[in-house]
């Protein structure tokens, strides 16, 4: 299986969005021949952008997978791939998998209290 990457708003080099049109073009192509769209969410997610919390949803397209770090936990290692039921189900075969920061009750907590108050002191709102 095959998988589509791709940032909604380049974050190196610059502020640089995707073309218009692009994502939503690409993505049907990539679904029909059976592969998986991820949205890297690590610098655009969580209300960054202002107007939506996640850039994917500015684009207008639902992605299998979000990828999420470094602002889930405010800089403690954490990291997080959210996905589709489908796709969760689809990873029951009973084969061993790993996470560098998997399991971490430290890591966790952190990313709950960021959680909290990026909604308590409406973060999103203060970045549009």
């Amino acid at each position: 299986m095959a998988l589509f990457m791709a940032e909604p708003i380049q974050g190196v080099g610059g502020l640089n969005p995707l073309p218009t049109g692009f994502i939503n073009q690409a993505v049907p192509h990539v679904h029909k021949a059976g592969g998986l769209y991820l949205s890297d969410e690590v610098q655009t997610g969580f209300g960054r952008i202002g107007s939506h919390f996640w850039g994917c949803d500015m684009l207008g397209v639902k992605p299998d997978l979000v990828s999420v770090a470094k602002q889930i936990a405010n800089g403690f290692p954490v990291a997080a791939v959210a996905t589709t039921r489908e796709v969760a189900e689809s990873q029951r075969t009973g084969k061993v998998t790993f996470s560098t920061y998997g399991g971490n009750p430290v890591g966790m907590a952190a990313a709950r209290e960021v959680l909290k108050v990026l909604d308590e002191e409406n973060m999103q709102e203060n970045a549009h």
